[in-house]
């Protein structure tokens, strides 16, 4: 079973949600950019996530160091994953850089990448995420990057776009599916995800509800799709206010300590707040 969360928060509180996390069987990235707050944390306290984590988890769950790419030099970029292997976590994940408005070349994007995954020997995922770097990795860098690089193990991809990200995921899997595992960070996306050969889900409902996810993404493998309109139902209340505000909400709301938001991230709204509740009620999480 492999569907992901992120995570975050002070030690003892992050302990606990990992541990909420690793009992329902899903795995975990850590310091994660998109729904999380890693962009927000200093290098150092990136690193002590990972090490809170590998140490936490390291007998019962994956444990990947996420947070790594977008914003950055190269070799700024290329310490932190070192310094994520460095803390124990089992692989780590690494975004394409976004320097600033303006698109790098492709011949930019590779030596980003080459120079990030010859840093460390762990397992690479490499990720495709038009939400957070507003352009595609080319599939031909992708490809080289497999062919040269064993220990890159998984192609995780996100794109709002239902028929590009299956197109993207079709491609790597006829082109690599015997080299990588592919994952898919849309959840709408999921059943036909799967249907083309995406192995995993990166899911941020997990933080909230991670045994509904598991129990969604098994009874897609087994091919009852119908399991999926709880974990859309969720997707949806938790988007609505936006993340991580929803999520640390939603923690609040079912009695778990979620922690406080970083700035320039502020609460949901007392109607958001109202609503939210009524959701996670109707979904019996409360």
């Amino acid at each position: 079973m492999r569907t992901w969360g992120h995570a975050g928060g002070d030690k003892s509180l992050l302990r606990a949600h990992l541990r909420f996390l690793s009992a329902s069987g899903v795995g975990v990235y850590i310091a994660g950019q998109g729904s999380g707050e890693g962009d927000l944390l200093a290098v150092h306290e990136k690193i002590a996530l990972y090490q809170i984590a590998a140490s936490e988890l390291h007998t019962t769950t994956q444990v990947v160091a996420a947070g790594i790419g977008l914003v950055g030099s190269t070799s700024s970029i290329r310490d932190l994953a070192v310094g994520a292997e460095a803390a124990g976590v089992g692989a780590i994940q690494v975004l394409g850089p976004r320097p600033g408005p303006i698109p790098l070349r492709a011949d930019e994007l590779e030596a980003y990448f080459r120079t990030i995954i010859e840093s460390v020997r762990c397992d690479v995922h490499v990720s495709n995420n038009t939400v957070l770097t507003g352009d595609e990795l080319p599939i031909t860098i992708v490809e080289r990057l497999v062919d040269d690089y064993e220990h890159v193990r998984v192609i995780n991809v996100t794109d709002p776009r239902p028929n590009v990200l299956h197109g993207y995921v079709s491609q790597i899997v006829d082109r690599m599916g015997a080299r990588v595992e592919v994952r898919v960070g849309m959840a709408a996306s999921a059943v036909t995800a799967h249907a083309l050969g995406a192995r995993g889900l990166l899911s941020f409902e997990a933080n909230v509800a991670p045994r509904l996810v598991a129990n969604a993404w098994k009874a897609i493998e087994s091919g009852d799709a119908t399991a999926l309109a709880p974990l859309l139902q969720l997707n949806a209340a938790l988007a609505r206010g936006g993340n991580p505000r929803s999520l640390k909400a939603a923690l609040a709301i079912m009695g778990r300590d979620g922690g406080s938001l970083r700035a320039p991230f502020l609460g949901l709204t007392p109607a958001q707040y109202r609503d939210l509740e009524r959701e996670l009620k109707a979904l019996a999480l409360v």
